[in-house]
């Protein structure tokens, strides 16, 4: 799943998340950003649904910016992943 970063954004970036204990404990996220990409993994078999907050990136209006999960089931980690939204907090 891929949210891209299409408006100017210098606040916190956020992911929903559910939770199951069918799903893995170490679900990778990746946030593309204006300084760089910064890894995250975000264990979704504890809690309920939620928000997790991901970090404050700068994302330039109209680059290529971007937060995405993805999951390789080869790596060996037990599982899967889950994720139904994006959230940018756009500059004010």
């Amino acid at each position: 799943m891929h949210w891209p970063g299409a408006i100017q954004v210098r606040d916190p970036s956020h992911v929903w998340v559910t939770a199951s204990p069918y799903l893995s404990s170490s679900v990778p996220f990746a946030v593309v950003h204006a300084e760089g990409t910064t890894m995250h993994t975000v264990d979704q078999r504890t809690g309920t649904g939620r928000w997790v907050r991901l970090g404050r990136y700068s994302f330039d209006a109209g680059t290529t910016g971007y937060v995405e999960v993805s999951f390789d089931h080869t790596t060996g980690v037990a599982g899967t992943a889950a994720a139904a939204a994006g959230r940018l907090v756009p500059v004010r």
